[in-house]
């Protein structure tokens, strides 16, 4: 390439860049100008607790996390709705070399986090339990009365020793429920 030809191509990339950076701006007809948040609200998910087992079940069938031997001692579930379904679920759970692990599942997938002390509780029996789901339905009534009482804004559930504990909390302010987890029958504090 010779020393015109370069020039006129250097000339030409020019005259396009300047077109680029100096054409005025066009009048706009838009109103509230500047930036404007377009962020959409984030879609909350809640499952039934059955749901994240079944898919527990396919995690540890395609190998993504341990399967032979795994009992379940403690079920904690966050974000709990009046159906028994939740936004997170988390089982405390050891395998049959004794290790110990929390198990989270966020309505997308299960993570496994490694726990460094044994659960001092009996494994639960998932077949002898009642689901969340039905707890729910069957006491929908109390737990109603403990949410309008409470005026909770958030609710969650635990399951450990047999026992369901619902805690309904509205900021530091805190009200809770135990029902046994194979009936479903209130148990009263004393």
């Amino acid at each position: 390439m010779d020393y015109r030809s370069f020039l006129v191509l250097i000339i030409v990339a020019l005259c396009f860049m300047c077109g680029c950076i100096t054409a005025p701006a066009a009048e706009s007809t838009l109103e509230g100008e500047g930036i404007t948040d377009i962020t959409l609200p984030a879609e909350v998910y809640r499952v039934t607790l059955g749901y994240a087992l079944d898919d527990l079940a396919f995690a540890q069938s395609e190998g993504f996390l341990p399967a032979e031997n795994m009992a379940i001692h403690q079920i904690n579930g966050a974000g709990v709705e009046l159906d028994g379904t939740a936004t997170v679920w988390i089982l405390g759970a050891t395998t049959r070399d004794n290790a110990t692990a929390l198990l989270v599942y966020d309505a997308y997938a299960w993570k496994a986090y490694s726990w460094p002390e044994q659960f001092g509780t009996p494994a639960i029996d998932m077949d002898a339990i009642m689901s969340p789901e039905d707890l729910f339905a069957a006491q929908g009534e109390t737990m109603q009365e403990l949410l309008e009482i409470s005026e909770a804004t958030e609710i969650s559930l635990e399951l450990i020793d047999g026992v369901y504990r619902v805690y309904a909390r509205n900021g530091a302010r805190m009200s809770d429920l135990s029902f046994d987890a194979e009936s479903g029958e209130l148990i009263l504090s004393e």
